[in-house]
C-alpha cells in the first residue's frame, strides 16, 4: 500500500513539473481559467520551487488530468482497500453482465433455430394439405341428406315380416333424391350404396345403358323384386280384405291402405277417398260400429279417410 501511495505522489510531481516547464517556456496562463489571489491566484511565470503558487499549479494540473488530490492528502490503507474492493465489485458486475449477455445470445440463437424448424414443418404440412386438396378436388362430392341413415339396404323381395317392402323402399329413395342436390351420376351412386344381396347383383350385371339413370334402376328393382301380383289380383284382395278377429281398427286400416296404394301404382284410375272410406266401413267386424260409420259417411260425405278412421278408433 505504501508503494502505491509513493507512486501516486511521484506521478503528481511529474505532472506538476511538466506544468511548470510549460509556463516557463511559454509564459502564458492556462486558457479559459481565472483565479483570484485567495484561490490559487494567477500563475506567476517567475515563481520558485517552494512558492505556494507552485502547489496551486500542481493541484491545477492534477485537476486537468481528471483527479484533484490535495497536496497535503495521503491515502490510508483502509481507503485504498475500499477503493480496490469497489473496483473488484465493478469488475464482477461487468463479468456478470457479460455472462448474462452471452446466455441471452445463446437463448436467442436457440429460438431462431426452433423458429426455423417450425417454419420448415409448417411449410411441409402446407405442401401436404395442398396436395391433398388437389387430389380431393378431382373426386366428386356426394351430398347426403340428414335422413339418409334411416333408409335400409334393399337385398331383394321381402321374406320376413320385418323386411322392408320394395315399394316402400323405392318411395323413400325417391323422396330423398328429390330433396337432395345430387346430379344424375350421384343419384345412381346413392341408389347403389343402398342395395345389397340379390338386388345389388341384379343391377351390377346389367348393361351400362340399363343402369344409366336413377329411374331405370328403380324400375328394374320394381319389376324384378316388386309385387308380382296383377292389378286384378290386388283389387280382389282389396275388396275381400275385412277386419280379422283380434285385429285392431288401426292395423286393419293400415293393411287396407297398403293394398290401396299397391293398386294405385299399377292403376292410377282406381277409386279414391270415397271408395276407400266405403270399403273400410263395410269391413269392420262390429255391427254397431259399422252402422255408426255409415251414418257419418252419409252426414259428412267430404270427410277424409283419416278423420273417419280416427272416429272409429275413438
Amino acid at each position: 500500500m505504501v508503494q502505491c501511495t509513493t507512486s501516486y505522489v511521484v506521478l503528481c510531481l511529474a505532472l506538476c513539473g511538466l506544468t511548470v516547464l510549460t509556463h516557463a517556456f511559454w509564459g502564458a496562463s492556462i486558457t479559459g481559467i481565472r483565479y483570484s489571489d485567495t484561490t490559487w491566484g494567477h500563475i506567476n511565470p517567475g515563481w520558485e520551487v517552494g512558492d505556494p503558487s507552485c502547489y496551486n499549479t500542481c493541484e491545477l494540473a492534477l485537476h486537468l488530468c481528471g483527479s484533484v488530490v490535495p497536496t497535503n492528502m495521503s491515502l490510508s490503507n483502509e481507503e485504498l482497500q475500499t477503493q480496490i474492493a469497489n473496483l473488484q465489485k465493478q469488475v464482477k458486475d461487468q463479468q456478470k453482465i457479460a455472462l448474462k449477455a452471452r446466455d441471452l445470445e445463446a437463448q436467442l440463437d436457440a429460438e431462431r433455430t426452433r423458429a426455423a424448424q417450425r417454419e420448415a414443418e409448417l411449410k411441409d404440412r402446407l405442401d401436404e394439405t395442398l396436395d391433398l386438396s388437389r387430389a380431393e378436388s378431382k373426386i366428386k362430392t356426394v351430398y347426403i341428406t340428414k335422413d339418409t341413415a334411416r333408409i335400409p339396404k334393399l337385398r331383394g323381395a321381402p321374406k320376413k315380416e320385418e323386411d322392408i317392402e320394395v315399394d316402400e323402399w323405392i318411395d323413400d329413395v325417391r323422396r330423398h333424391l328429390a330433396a337432395s342436390r345430387f346430379c344424375t351420376q350421384e343419384k345412381v351412386e346413392f341408389i347403389l350404396q343402398h342395395l345389397g344381396g340379390a338386388a345389388k347383383c341384379e343391377v351390377k350385371f346389367r348393361t351400362d345403358s340399363q343402369k344409366a339413370t336413377p329411374e331405370s334402376i328403380l324400375g328394374m328393382i320394381q319389376t324384378v323384386f316388386g309385387d308380382p301380383e296383377s292389378v286384378s289380383t290386388l283389387q280382389e284382395a282389396f275388396w275381400r280384405r275385412n277386419q280379422k278377429p283380434n285385429e285392431s281398427i288401426l292395423d286393419y286400416s293400415l293393411e287396407l291402405l297398403k293394398l290401396h296404394r299397391s293398386i294405385l301404382k299399377k292403376d292410377k284410375h282406381f277409386g279414391g277417398n270415397s271408395m276407400l272410406k266405403g270399403k273400410f266401413t263395410e269391413g269392420v267386424r262390429e255391427d254397431f260400429l259399422r252402422r255408426e260409420l255409415r251414418s257419418i259417411n252419409a252426414q259428412y260425405p267430404d270427410l277424409e279417410f283419416w278423420e273417419l278412421r280416427d272416429r272409429a278408433i275413438q
